[in-house]
């Protein structure tokens, strides 16, 4: 799987580019502030239909554009099994969406075009010149992001290692992302429920419906993170050692709000216990799930956990039980690396888990996902950023960005196809792209 062109209009300081991609190394070098990450974002944007760099979708179209509409576009040609794909994400300004809430204090541009309170940022999608659906572009471009702030991965919030995971799956299990949408819906239900019992007394039997459609959904979304961590962690054995001064291990291990010690055996939260060939119904529509004894007793254990803590939960007024409050941890040999690690040795399994990704997505798809690195060889020492360079070079397609060329060896230059990127306006070997 590879992108073989980007066409970027009105996209942050981008006016209008169009550029051919080689199916193997780019690097794309300038100062900072001239536009490098912004193509990462791009592509990021096509295949999560998400930024990596901002929850304001407003801030990813261009400020200075006068007259007409105001919009940006981002589209790519993508070859992958089985054929070629054209997406198309578009961000335009619209009349119709509610207005930004009361006292919002988001920034706004000197002398630049204004979000009115009458309109915001909606998005479109198109496929192959079709309109979808947002959900539907997950899994039609395959990227994984490295970038300097992934080390919070390691040493951040607990949220970030969640939404890591739904997006990692999201790209490669469309029954996940499919689930994890539905979960988040009944989440939403069921809290307003219990926000409720703080006015009136609710009835037990009122949660019911919410209960049972949260275990169910909840209880796929942990089996296929169960599994996932443990691809993940059979790739980070092999690739970990090589990254470690000491030679040590590197695994990462899943905290579930559903208690999963005391299990009669290893083998039953074993992940390839997940078989996605029995269906299980949730609110009338069938999905694919993990079936036998794993999920079977990790229902009851989510079920038996709801009740445990009905009374906090009607206190707090919110779920405490589920995916949405589970997390990681990631250990050099007994080494908690969140509390103990160095900042070098979060920043090396940092990488190591990004790259593991790449094995864990390709076992997936069987498709191997496109690399992007921005501006990550400045923050390496220089024993890793070789060891980095000879992972990039046996990749298929890697994006990747730098302030300077002279982090790079000069075989690994002679490989890549080197663009300088100044103002929105890409070059290679001095002759313009597209302005």
């Amino acid at each position: 799987m590879y992108c073989r062109h980007l066409t970027l209009t009105n996209f942050r300081n981008y006016v209008r580019l169009d550029l051919a991609l080689s199916p193997h190394l780019s690097i794309f070098w300038g100062d900072n502030g001239q536009g490098k990450s912004n193509l990462i974002e791009a592509l990021y944007v096509l295949a999560t239909t998400r930024s990596y760099r901002t929850a304001a979708e407003r801030e990813m179209v261009n400020w200075h554009v006068a007259g007409g509409p105001v919009f940006a576009r981002v589209a790519a040609e993508v070859d992958r099994l089985p054929s070629p794909t054209k997406l198309e994400v578009i961000l335009a300004e619209s009349p119709l969406a509610p207005a930004p809430a009361a006292g919002d204090l988001s920034p706004r541009p000197p002398g630049g075009l204004l979000q009115t309170p009458a309109t915001s940022v909606r998005r479109r999608v198109r496929i192959n010149g079709q309109q979808r659906q947002p959900l539907e572009l997950l899994g039609q471009l395959n990227v994984v992001l490295f970038s300097p702030e992934d080390v919070e991965l390691i040493a951040g919030p607990a949220a970030l290692r969640r939404r890591y995971l739904d997006i990692t799956l999201c790209q490669i299990d469309h029954v996940y992302s499919r689930t994890a949408r539905r979960y988040e819906r009944v989440l939403q239900q069921r809290n307003a429920l219990l926000r409720e019992g703080r006015e009136r007394a609710v009835r037990p039997d009122q949660f019911e419906y919410w209960d049972v459609q949260l275990v169910e959904l909840g209880t796929t979304m942990i089996m296929a993170r169960l599994r996932a961590m443990h691809r993940l962690n059979e790739a980070m054995a092999e690739i970990y050692p090589r990254l470690a001064s000491d030679g040590g291990d590197l695994r990462a291990e899943y905290r579930c709000t559903v208690p999963l010690e005391g299990r009669p055996s290893e083998a039953l939260w074993d992940p390839e216990a997940y078989r996605p060939s029995q269906r299980t119904t949730v609110d009338g529509t069938a999905l694919q799930g993990p079936p036998g004894a794993a999920v079977v007793e990790l229902r009851e254990r989510f079920t038996a956990q709801l009740a445990a803590g009905r009374a906090r939960e009607r206190q707090q007024a919110v779920t405490l039980v589920g995916p949405h409050r589970d997390d990681a941890g990631f250990f050099a040999g007994n080494v908690d690396l969140r509390v103990y690690g160095s900042r070098g040795q979060q920043r090396a399994a940092a990488l190591c888990l990004k790259l593991a990704e790449v094995e864990l997505m390709q076992r997936s798809t069987t498709e191997r996902p496109v690399l992007l690195l921005d501006d990550v060889m400045s923050e390496l020492d220089p024993r890793r950023r070789r060891f980095l360079q000879e992972v990039v070079l046996e990749q298929q397609q890697v994006l990747l960005t730098a302030t300077d060329l002279t982090f790079f060896a000069e075989d690994f230059l002679g490989r890549a196809d080197v663009y300088g990127v100044e103002a929105g306006a890409v070059t290679r070997d001095g002759l313009g792209v597209r302005r």
